[in-house]
């Protein structure tokens, strides 16, 4: 009769520890693992930006040709609910990102390496900059 009340607890801890793990932002995961913050997001974050902006067809980034949305994006669309989306850009515009990009330059995936290696270097931080960026290091173009 006394092991009911530890199952409780201890399924309740699971659910708790899986819902930071999982937690939009990462800020709880981005802390323990004493990552490099910039604008109160971890690396972790900003490396699934940088990872989406890269699986993007460039064309779509700039708005030329709208994506097709999924049915799931249709009916989140059909209620009024427009999440925001931060865009692997704003590492550029602001040198408090370096220490993100320093890290992001260490990452497992060399196109993520590489657009933040490219990123840290000398030049003008605008939009035809980041454009430029995408296009190069972009995931959806076959390999020569």
């Amino acid at each position: 009769m006394r092991k009911q009340p530890r199952l409780w607890l201890s399924l309740a801890c699971i659910i708790v520890l899986t819902a930071i793990y999982f937690e939009p932002t990462h800020y709880v995961r981005g802390w323990l693992w004493r990552e490099a913050f910039f604008e109160g997001r971890p690396t972790s974050y900003w490396r699934a930006v940088v990872d989406e902006d890269l699986r993007q067809d460039p064309r779509v980034l700039l708005g030329r040709y709208p994506p097709v949305p999924s049915y799931l994006e249709r009916l989140v669309h059909g209620i009024g609910y427009q999440p925001a989306r931060n865009q692997s850009m704003r590492l550029l515009a602001d040198p408090e990102a370096e220490p993100v990009l320093c890290a992001l330059e260490n990452d497992a995936n060399p196109n993520i390496a590489a657009f933040a290696a490219d990123a840290r270097g000398e030049g003008s931080n605008d939009a035809l900059r980041w454009m430029l960026l995408i296009s190069k290091h972009n995931l959806t173009r076959p390999e020569p």
